[in-house]
């Protein structure tokens, strides 16, 4: 009711040039009943966010490898025989069948290991008005599924789902906060 009151007086067109919304749902719900100048600014991610490939996965985790020995990480994480498989990748040699010659002995590329963990990743600045309580929830959610099913079953690793490492990145009032997961 006081929102709706602060848009009132605030957000009407006399006191504003212009009116930048997210989603389209809330510019249709305030220009029903407002004659406004607006635009839609979706939140999105800048171009330069998008899905490592292999070889890049493989790089970056080499290089962290050595800031990853928490003893909890140890042995949720994949173990790395460095240079030949880092936390998330092994390299890839081609088969016998189609080397041509010794020089393509050397050749390998990374590839994804079918067992890796599920990498998340999110920013905040921990302030009180951003609640993760619903992804935690979430997340141990799944971790009940994930276990009911892997456990379950003889199936192969392709059939199973995969661990959850969920990194939260940021700084601000709360960024010494932590979250725990009920043990299993």
């Amino acid at each position: 009711m006081i929102a709706e009151q602060f848009e009132e007086v605030f957000g009407c067109s006399a006191t504003a040039y212009a009116h930048l919304f997210v989603t389209q749902a809330r510019l249709d719900h305030l220009t029903s009943k407002r004659n406004l100048r607006m635009a839609i600014l979706y939140d999105r991610p800048p171009s330069h966010f998008h899905k490592c490939l292999p070889p890049k996965v493989h790089k970056l985790f080499i290089h962290l490898g050595p800031s990853l020995k928490d003893p909890s990480l140890m042995d949720f994480l994949l173990k790395p025989n460095i240079p030949y498989s880092a936390k998330f990748t092994m390299m890839s040699w081609p088969s016998r069948e189609s080397r041509i010659s010794l020089q393509h002995l050397q050749i390998s590329t990374p590839m994804l290991q079918e067992d890796r963990v599920a990498l998340l990743v999110s920013s905040t600045s921990w302030t009180p008005d951003e609640v993760f309580d619903t992804l935690l929830e979430a997340l141990m959610l799944y971790e009940e599924c994930t276990q009911a099913l892997n456990d379950g079953s003889q199936s192969s690793s392709m059939e199973k789902l995969p661990k959850i490492w969920m990194v939260i990145t940021g700084k601000g009032p709360l960024h010494f906060r932590q979250c725990t997961c009920p043990d299993s």
